[in-house]
């Protein structure tokens, strides 16, 4: 495991079988477009080129929320803040060049059921190969090393705050999953 003050890192924790089953049971259901807090469903958003797919915790799908859940604890150790909720799983594809996600952060501030994001968690479903661009980078923070984030299985965990993003996709496409443990709001 890699560590910093803002994320850890957890090197090929999802073995490549296991990926690859996730893959394809992601693919199973409905793609939408991926929108953002400050944008309307029917806005063109110039930051972010993603197609998304929402995995609940049943079925098919709580084997990849029991391995969040116990990354998430397991991590909280190390930051220490109050979580109680992890929602359905976000299966993000960046299928074609251009696919990207701008610098952002992963918290609604004007959410008004007392809730926040707390730790976001990112599983590399896609094999390294597969593609070229797509790197998440933080922007005010270093940068965990290239080559163990890339490995598939990778699981990255981060406090929700951080500005992040992903470089834009310009050969192949990657596959990830997202995560986010809510807790009460951050004070």
């Amino acid at each position: 495991m890699l560590n910093h003050p803002n994320w850890l890192l957890y090197e090929e924790a999802v073995d490549a079988e296991t990926c690859e089953r996730w893959l394809n049971a992601g693919r199973q259901v409905e793609p939408q477009k991926a929108t953002t807090y400050s944008q309307g469903e029917d806005e063109e958003d110039s930051h972010r080129k993603t197609q998304i797919r929402w995995l609940s915790n049943e079925g098919p799908y709580q084997e990849m929320h029991d391995v969040f859940k116990r990354i998430a604890l397991d991590a909280n150790q190390y930051f220490q803040t109050t979580i109680t909720t992890l929602p359905a799983l976000q299966f993000t594809e960046y299928s074609d060049v251009g696919y990207k996600y701008d610098m952002h952060h992963d918290i609604n501030w004007n959410r008004q059921d007392g809730l926040h994001r707390k730790l976001s968690i990112v599983l590399q479903l896609s094999d390294p190969e597969d593609y070229e661009g797509g790197t998440l980078s933080f922007a005010h923070t270093q940068n965990p090393d290239a080559a163990a984030l890339l490995k598939r299985g990778s699981i990255i965990c981060f406090l929700s705050y951080l500005q992040h993003g992903v470089s834009p996709i310009t050969e192949g496409s990657r596959t990830s999953l997202v995560g986010w443990f809510e807790g009460p709001r951050w004070r």
